[in-house]
């Protein structure tokens, strides 16, 4: 197995299969009224720890196969700095994920405030943010379009039943459902579309 397949694998059950599991487990726990609190900072600490374990084992890895070929051997270093480039790459996709997360949690506030929505909680739209940085950068549009498409479906079916019309409609559900799908499937549209 080369460097390539074992940093896709180690990166599908890390990020692809443990959040959908994480998430889930504390949606269960929603639905029984248990707080949300620690699913933020579980999800950061694992975040964090992730991302050191991705990049340092990736980069060890990628430094192991480099130095034996006879071809990539002079990027590594001190012939060349292309191998700190590949790794900064990585992280940098980790960056952008956070700064892109953080400009919607901001503008979904700045929404929330502009239009007067006092229905929507504070923490909704911390978790929504979250949510967009764990499914990465490349696949935030699929992520928020399937909350708006699951709660526009879910809207629909609830008006038709008079004893639903009129309440609330929560985000914290679509969110949950949202991620746990985007993390599952919506990375293979992002290859189809060369965004990953």
């Amino acid at each position: 197995m080369n460097f390539n397949n074992l940093f896709t694998l180690g990166n599908f059950l890390l990020f692809h299969l443990y959040f959908p599991i994480l998430w889930l487990v504390y949606f269960i726990g929603w639905f029984k009224k248990k707080s949300l609190g620690k699913i933020f900072k579980v999800s950061w600490i694992s975040y964090v720890f992730i991302i050191i374990v991705t990049v340092g084992v990736g980069a060890w890895l990628l430094y192991q196969q480099w130095s034996t070929s006879d071809l990539y051997k002079y990027l590594l270093p001190p012939e060349s700095n292309f191998f700190y480039v590949v790794i900064a790459r990585t992280l940098m996709f980790h960056v952008i994920s956070i700064i892109v997360g953080l400009v919607l949690y901001f503008l979904f506030k700045l929404i929330v405030k502009l239009v007067k929505a006092d229905f929507v909680a504070k923490e909704e739209i911390g978790l929504l943010a979250l949510g967009a940085i764990l499914v990465g950068w490349n696949n935030v549009v699929i992520y928020v379009g399937l909350i708006f498409l699951l709660m526009l479906l879910s809207s629909a079916f609830i008006n038709i039943f008079a004893s639903g019309r009129g309440k609330r409609l929560e985000l914290m559900p679509y969110i949950f459902l949202s991620l746990i799908i985007v993390l599952l499937i919506g990375y293979q549209l992002s290859i189809i579309w060369g965004l990953y």
